[in-house]
């Protein structure tokens, strides 16, 4: 321990209870900027003790050597008088506790809570750096934040990639993440997370984020819930990009909606038959043309149901090869053929097969 005291008798105090507490732990006691300054340079220091007013010295001046030099050890103001807005002006500054002189009994309790604070962070680091590697393949956000306040306490570096903030942007800010989501879906998003159970440990959904440079980013959230006796509940999960899967199907919609309205408003029979020459789909044109409604037709042989019963072999024989194989000479030229209605009537007409592909099978529009 480093013990920062001007005062002779208050640093033998405290090292009197320190080494009672303690026995085989070594102080260093300094009492000048020099002095600390070279022992923080020199010295494996575990924690760190500071007097709040020394002659020359600051406290605040210590804390922001210390914070340079050994970012991670405790340091704990020990003073004799500290105002509220002094204490919490060190603690935002990077103390972890302070302690009043004239209340020693505090002491050895602070000490214990910071280093195993300190201990908990080690060990957090440790595992973080451990499994770094993993956590900077993976193509997405890898985190992990507080319940119920939903603070995130670990932000991968994917995170300035995807959306362009730092990643210390997430962890200093307890709402950055909320205040981030669309407007839309930010309610939707906070209630799925704040109200993961035991039950339920597992979820995933998609919202929408902005990004720094006023994008709109679709994550897909995989997140889970962890419990540890004792401990406060934790989320984590992978916040994968799926913006560009979210513009295609809006495009693939578009598309169809465009291709629906084409059929609806067309004044010609239009229908669209699969391989095996089952018609797949009619427009109301070819409802109206036929004489059947969309559910009498749909799943039908064309040539059986649409055309005379003294032609359908022939049609059989011509259109099966095509339709078989994707290839024809009947196909994409203009004939002409005798069709017949619900009714049973007949009448002349003209058409064209055009070879198209679905997901999975060829098809044909008529």
């Amino acid at each position: 321990m480093l013990l920062l005291e001007d005062n002779p008798v208050d640093a033998q105090l405290l090292k009197r209870s320190l080494s009672s507490e303690w026995p085989e732990c070594k102080v260093a006691h300094v009492s000048t900027r020099a002095e600390f300054a070279a022992a923080l340079n020199e010295s494996c220091v575990d924690l760190i003790l500071s007097d709040y007013f020394l002659p020359g010295f600051h406290g605040l001046k210590a804390l922001e050597l210390a914070r340079e030099q050994c970012p991670d050890v405790p340091f704990l103001f020990v003073s004799g008088a500290i105002g509220d807005e002094i204490a919490v002006e060190s603690l935002r500054a990077g103390a972890t506790d302070y302690v009043l002189k004239d209340r020693p009994a505090r002491l050895v309790p602070a000490i214990r809570r910071a280093l195993d604070e300190a201990e908990e962070t080690a060990c957090r680091k440790r595992s973080m750096r451990e499994h770094e590697g993993l956590i900077n393949s993976v193509d997405g956000i890898v985190w992990q934040a507080d319940l119920p306040s939903l603070r995130f306490t670990f932000v991968s570096p994917q995170a300035e990639r995807l959306l362009g903030y730092p990643a210390r942007s997430w962890l200093e800010d307890p709402c950055f993440w909320q205040d981030h989501i669309h407007p839309e879906d930010r309610a939707r998003a906070m209630s799925l997370c704040a109200g993961m159970t035991v039950e339920e440990r597992y979820k995933h959904f998609e919202y929408r984020m902005l990004a720094a440079d006023g994008r709109v980013v679709w994550l897909r959230d995989i997140v889970s819930l962890r419990v540890e006796t004792g401990e406060a509940p934790q989320i984590s999960g992978i916040m994968v990009d799926i913006t560009l899967q979210k513009h295609a199907e809006a495009a693939r919609r578009e598309s169809e909606a465009v291709k629906s309205a084409i059929m609806e408003a067309a004044l010609d029979c239009i229908m669209v038959m699969d391989h095996e020459g089952k018609i797949i789909e009619i427009n109301p044109a070819g409802e109206k043309t036929f004489g059947y409604s969309r559910s009498e037709i749909l799943g039908q042989i064309l040539v059986e149901k649409l055309v005379p019963p003294m032609l359908v072999n022939r049609s059989h024989h011509g259109m099966r090869p095509c339709l078989a194989i994707g290839e024809g000479l009947v196909l994409g030229k203009r004939l002409e053929m005798t069709g017949v209605r619900a009714d049973g009537s007949q009448f002349p007409l003209e058409f064209a097969i055009i070879p198209i592909q679905l997901r999975d099978r060829p098809a044909f529009t008529i």
